[in-house]
């Protein structure tokens, strides 16, 4: 028997005794002991209450559609920026204070209420109803509030409310003779002045927060402030004096007090009608000279720096100009010229700022009083007037076009100062 043989004859053997192996000593311990030992219940086995087929098949994996996972997150980014744009579009942009801006709604007082007017379609809503007597309402160079004076028997108080008549809310104390309210620039503040007409305080309230209403005591009545644009920081205003004494131009720093003067005051020389320019850089006033028998007011302008002080011309044939009234982009002005000794043959006229011509009339009679009331719209394409009688009682309002002097009675019926809303772009 060859090696190859035997070696085939044995390996059976050789391989069941390396699968037996040998016994373990500690084996019979171990059963002895679990067979003392309670062992799991069948009832928690799967397949004791499942069939088989089901605890026993696998269960499938998915592979991730990552090709339309990557369309849907870029069809939510889609959705959302679309959403943003929508939003964005929808959110009131702001005008700027001064230059040219668009026509918003015409605010004004009827019955003791406030109003505001679409003038495109002469739908009217009310912004105050009640028992109170409010008038006189002005806007924020936003836009986006109004200040009112409400009256309190003898005494006024002035409020600040929003254009969709929100949150009215007092911002001074009663006072008597209260007028010219207006908001700086920024609308923080609202100026207004009291007192008699020997002595015009002017006050500032804040328009946010507590109102604080503090004077500005400059050590003189105060004439016809108004606000320097654009930044707001001076206000400008005449003296107090009389015909004889005569008036200056001054302004005073809101913050430091500190005043400066821009044309002293002169005997026999009354400056009244204190009219900034939008861009800051010259202020419109009129100037009159003492007369029992005539009117003797004629425009003038200076830089806010007291330089180039000068008279608008006039035809040969009228008397006098007064009430100017700066248009928006600050090259014209809106002024009320007289041809009589008195203020029974009046027209509108507008005028270049210039004084290159003598501007663009009316037709006479549209007014009887200098103190005719006027203010631009926001896109200087009209201009808003409130006459008066020869009793200085208020006629309805007219809209005046600058560029051929036409001039229809405003269809809302309103009388009262003016106010028109500057809305953005």
């Amino acid at each position: 028997m060859t090696l190859e043989q035997r070696f085939e004859r044995d390996l059976p053997l050789i391989l069941d005794d390396i699968a037996m192996g040998p016994y373990p000593d500690y084996v019979d311990g171990v059963l002895s002991t679990t067979a003392q030992r309670r062992q799991r219940a069948s009832w928690t086995f799967p397949e004791r209450w499942l069939p088989v087929e089901l605890t026993t098949a696998r269960v499938p994996q998915t592979r991730l559609p990552w090709r339309q996972v990557i369309v849907l997150v870029a069809l939510i980014a889609l959705l959302l920026a679309a959403s943003a744009l929508y939003i964005g579009s929808r959110q009131t942009t702001l005008p700027e204070p001064f230059g040219r801006a668009s026509n918003g709604l015409v605010a004004y007082a009827r019955d003791g209420d406030i109003y505001t007017v679409d003038p495109k379609t002469n739908r009217s809503t009310p912004i105050t109803t009640g028992r109170d007597l409010d008038t006189s309402p002005t806007w924020s160079r936003d836009g986006t509030r109004l200040a009112f004076r409400r009256e309190t028997g003898a005494s006024s108080v002035a409020y600040v409310v929003d254009a969709d008549g929100r949150s009215a809310a007092p911002v001074s104390d009663p006072m008597r003779n209260m007028s010219e309210l207006a908001f700086s620039p920024d609308g923080s503040t609202v100026m207004f002045t009291a007192g008699t007409d020997e002595l015009r305080e002017t006050w500032i309230a804040n328009t946010t927060g507590k109102p604080d209403p503090r004077r500005i005591d400059v050590g003189m009545s105060m004439v016809s402030p108004t606000f320097r644009p654009p930044e707001g920081s001076e206000i400008i205003f005449a003296n107090g004096s009389s015909v004889e004494q005569g008036r200056g131009i001054f302004a005073v720093n809101v913050k430091t007090g500190a005043v400066r003067t821009i044309l002293p005051a002169e005997p026999g020389n009354f400056r009244d009608w204190i009219r900034v320019s939008p861009d800051g850089s010259h202020i419109a006033y009129s100037a009159a000279t003492a007369s029992d028998v005539r009117n003797t007011f004629v425009v003038h302008i200076v830089g806010a720096d007291g330089t180039g002080d000068r008279a608008l011309p006039m035809p040969e044939r009228a008397t006098f100009q007064d009430g100017p009234s700066w248009s928006n982009d600050s090259q014209r002005l809106a002024v009320a010229r007289g041809y009589a000794d008195r203020n029974s043959d009046m027209a509108l006229t507008v005028i270049p700022a210039d004084g290159s011509s003598t501007g663009i009339e009316t037709e006479r009679g549209l007014t009887g009083c200098c103190d005719t009331a006027v203010e631009w719209a926001p896109d200087d394409t009209v201009i808003l007037v409130s006459p008066n009688d020869l009793d200085g009682v208020r006629k309805p309002q007219l809209l005046w076009n600058p560029e051929t002097g036409a001039t229809q009675v405003a269809p809302w019926g309103a009388k009262g100062d003016p106010a028109w809303q500057r809305t953005s772009r």
